[in-house]
């Protein structure tokens, strides 16, 4: 058993052991000798009311393309070839309303969103409840957000910090507005040093229920389908 340090949105877990385990299969996808993470998910379990035996990383799906439509409860992988095509075209054809770059460091994505005329750089979080955003951002940024109450977040650790949740106006990725999106404002400085990047904030489910969301690591690419008729 090893150990590595983690830190997260909730601030530092701390030294956590690692395991090594023999196999993993998820439908068809099977792995084997995967390096794991060893953490106490009790409190999330709680939280949910459901049993939580793990959470699947980027490391696991870095060679897909996925497709995730969060409202629907559905997750689709394909297989890519080296130029990131994919090998299986027998997916169902979903017209994207945005096509971006995605930056990719250490199992970690990253993205580039504007907040006002400021573009700022978010970490994608497929696992995250919701958005987030760092509290000592510029105030040309600040005066986007709407103050809504003040909450307790969880995260991957057994930590709660307190946080401010707001309302964020304004936002765009690329030429394609977002609207607004909730998020919660916290010291955002365990998770840039987890990363070993400065980042202004994180996009969590709240983004991801927009709509159809595609990313294709190969590629580095994240596409957009906006839900008609939904909320921006």
């Amino acid at each position: 058993v090893s150990h590595t340090t983690a830190g997260g949105v909730t601030g530092a877990v701390g030294e956590i052991p690692q395991i090594n385990v023999d196999k993993i299969q998820l439908s068809s996808l099977y792995y084997e000798n995967i390096t794991a993470d060893v953490a106490d998910l009790g409190h999330l379990e709680n939280q949910r009311g459901i049993k939580i035996l793990g959470l699947f990383g980027l490391k696991m799906v870095e060679n897909f393309e996925l497709v995730l439509d969060v409202l629907n409860g559905e997750l689709h992988l394909y297989r890519l070839d080296k130029q990131g095509e994919r090998l299986d075209s027998s997916g169902a054809e979903v017209k994207y309303d945005l096509a971006e770059k995605i930056e990719v460091t250490n199992h970690h994505m990253f993205i580039g969103v504007s907040v006002g005329s400021k573009v700022l750089k978010f970490c994608i979080d497929t696992g995250a409840e919701t958005n987030v955003i760092g509290n000592d951002l510029p105030k040309k940024v600040m005066t986007s957000v709407r103050i809504l109450r003040r909450s307790l977040l969880n995260g991957a650790g057994s930590n709660t910090v307190g946080v401010v949740y707001a309302s964020i106006g304004n936002l765009s990725m690329g030429k394609l507005s977002l609207g607004s999106m909730n998020a919660i404002i916290t010291n955002l400085d365990p998770m840039r040093e987890a990363f070993g990047t400065k980042i202004d904030g994180m996009l969590g489910y709240d983004f991801f229920a927009k709509g159809i969301v595609c990313i294709n690591f190969k590629k580095k690419e994240l596409r957009l389908s906006i839900r008609k008729g939904g909320e921006l």
